[in-house]
């Protein structure tokens, strides 16, 4: 997404809540990994069960929904204009 906006609106990757649109993106995008496999950390398996905290689930979800209010934002103003 960063790469098609900075191709196509320039101009917006320097906007603050672009920046963070894209910062939460990317924190969203490893927990992909995370929520289905174990991990090993410091020699021991770690399943997503253990991994994932309350505050942690709750940050991802909070990050999942600013990401797609964000992009429902850049979208309107992308087809405004």
């Amino acid at each position: 997404m960063a790469a098609v906006i900075r191709r196509i609106k320039p101009e917006w990757s320097t906007e603050e809540s672009f920046v963070e649109l894209i910062d939460r993106g990317r924190e969203i995008q490893r927990e992909v990994v995370y929520t289905r496999y174990p991990l090993k950390v410091a020699g021991e398996w770690i399943t997503p069960m253990k991994y994932y905290t309350p505050e942690k689930a709750r940050r991802i979800i909070d990050n999942a929904k600013f990401a797609v209010n964000m992009t429902k934002q850049y979208l309107k103003r992308l087809t405004a204009t």
